[in-house]
């Protein structure tokens, strides 16, 4: 008898392999037994939500947060937390910085039930009444450096052109 974890998105079909290796006394053969079980996952160990404004003036500067929580009884170790940003989204800033890139996030350790932050901020552009999705991403990566999706979770946001446009020429000239 043993037990396993499965990981995974949040209602998802996951499957998972057990396999039996053996040997019979007197004989060099290895014999082995493989059985599989399929589960649907009720529930991830981590979640994420994205925090974005309903409304945002095209050009003008945004702050968007992305909470990532645990609903784990342990640790969780080794997390990535990925950002996928809309056609048009300009990033500047982001609290803690991404590891890799602009948009990419190692989290060392999340405690049981804990939950962390990422703040980003970033300007939209794009037309009026254009419908911007920011997407993000938490999981943990696989021995090839992809990403095992454990939680995703999307934000919308409306262009809006602003309300006063305002232009400085000093001598005729913009710059």
């Amino acid at each position: 008898t043993f037990e396993a974890f499965v990981f995974g998105e949040e209602k998802s079909l996951q499957r998972a392999a057990a396999v039996l290796e053996y040997r019979v006394q007197g004989s060099n053969a290895i014999l082995a037994k493989e059985t599989f079980l399929e589960a649907e996952l009720i529930k991830s160990a981590v979640g994420v939500t994205v925090n974005l404004p309903e409304y945002v003036n095209i050009g003008q500067e945004i702050e968007a947060e992305i909470v990532y929580s645990s609903d784990a009884r342990e640790k969780i170790n080794n997390l990535t937390i990925q950002a996928v940003y809309p056609d048009g989204f300009e990033f500047i800033s982001a609290a803690p910085e991404p590891s890799f890139s602009d948009n990419t996030w190692e989290i060392k350790s999340l405690a049981p039930q804990g939950q962390g932050f990422i703040r980003l901020k970033g300007k939209f552009k794009g037309e009026n009444l254009e419908n911007k999705v920011f997407k993000s991403l938490v999981g943990v990566r696989d021995a090839k450096g992809g990403l095992v999706v454990y939680g995703a979770a999307a934000a919308n946001a409306v262009l809006r052109s602003p309300f006063l446009d305002l232009t400085v020429k000093i001598n005729g000239q913009d710059n």
